[in-house]
């Protein structure tokens, strides 16, 4: 089925010998695709030229899906069902009705119009580094997969079996094995994809996992292993006041006086020795616009503070590791109202 990222645009065209205009009605939904359909959401109208017609729909679809996490992994996307009709001056020309799956990746500009990603292992990277002990999460489109198998050495650890579904809920999954295994294998049927596992032992920094929404629209882990530093800066609000009082005044009042403070924290992080194929998953965290990390046993919203990447390579730099700083995304005084 075809795929709309939406953070990219998506192109439907009509064209038709004598086409004067078009009219696009697009529906936008969760739950079970065709059934839970309802009533149509938008109505896009446009006059042809040079007998051609060309609606982009991702900005509308954008606003019905955005992409939360609070540490349980879900299936996050929504069926986009649309019909063309065609005009020939007032004759009517309905096409079929299609089908598709939006999700909130993107593609790059070498991916061309409507870009089309990977159908079934959600993600670039073919190496993966988790922390010993902790739950490995692969993401897959179910209807793309026959299973993910988990190995240990030679050893079977376990299987997720995947089965076709319609239901939104349910379409992406987050095949997961908390043994210390050392590859997955994912099955199209057709193919499979092999993902080598390397397990991590850190014994003198505390690890930090972050979680964010990849190029597939899906999210993925990146754990940093290295030293951490934690900061925080703070703004404030100041004013004079008068603090004279009968002609004295005392030497322990403020003159210069704090109307309101506020801070914010912010991590520099060290991901330890990668691969060079990390250059990819680094650069989607870079332009991931949802970002999260699990701190202190909590699931924290962050921003990504550092603006540029330079990409390393083993020829170049021997070993390679990545520094980068990251904000929390919130005040650190509570100023939720």
């Amino acid at each position: 089925m075809a795929k709309i990222n939406i953070r990219s645009p998506y192109f439907v065209s009509a064209s038709r010998t004598g086409l004067t205009s078009a009219k696009l009605e697009l529906y936008i939904y969760t739950g079970t695709q065709t059934t839970n359909r309802g009533s149509i959401d938008y109505t896009l109208n446009s006059t042809a030229y040079n007998e051609e017609v060309t609606f982009e729909i991702s900005e509308l679809v954008r606003d019905y899906l955005d992409v939360t996490f609070d540490g349980s992994y879900d299936s996050q996307m929504v069926w986009v069902d649309y019909q063309v009709t065609e005009y020939v001056g007032t004759s009517p020309y309905t096409l079929s009705m299609q089908n598709l799956e939006a999700f909130n990746g993107y593609g790059y500009f070498e991916d061309g119009v409507n870009p089309q990603l990977s159908d079934d292992l959600l993600q670039s990277n073919t190496i993966q580094y988790i922390l010993k002990d902790e739950v490995l999460k692969v993401p897959v489109n179910v209807n793309d997969i026959v299973d993910v198998k988990f190995y240990n050495g030679a050893t079977l650890s376990s299987t997720v079996s995947c089965a076709d579904t319609t239901n939104s809920s349910s379409l992406i999954k987050y095949a997961s094995d908390v043994a210390n295994i050392d590859r997955v294998v994912v099955d199209n049927g057709t193919t499979t994809t092999e993902v080598s596992v390397e397990i991590i032992e850190e014994c003198k920094h505390t690890p930090h996992k972050i979680t964010f929404v990849n190029k597939f629209g899906v999210l993925q882990d990146i754990w940093f292993f290295k030293r951490s530093n934690l900061s925080l800066s703070t703004k404030k609000e100041t004013y004079k006041s008068n603090i004279s009082n009968s002609g004295s005044y005392s030497i322990n009042d403020h003159q210069t006086k704090v109307l309101s403070k506020q801070g914010a924290e912010k991590l520099v992080l060290n991901s330890g020795f990668v691969v060079e194929q990390y250059n990819e998953v680094f650069k989607q965290l870079m332009l991931s616009e949802k970002v999260w990390i699990n701190y202190e046993a909590q699931t924290l919203p962050i921003n990504i503070s550092t603006s540029s990447l330079s990409y390393k390579t083993s020829l170049n730099d021997k070993m390679i590791n990545y520094t980068i700083e990251v904000d929390f995304a919130f005040d650190k005084i509570n100023s939720v109202r």
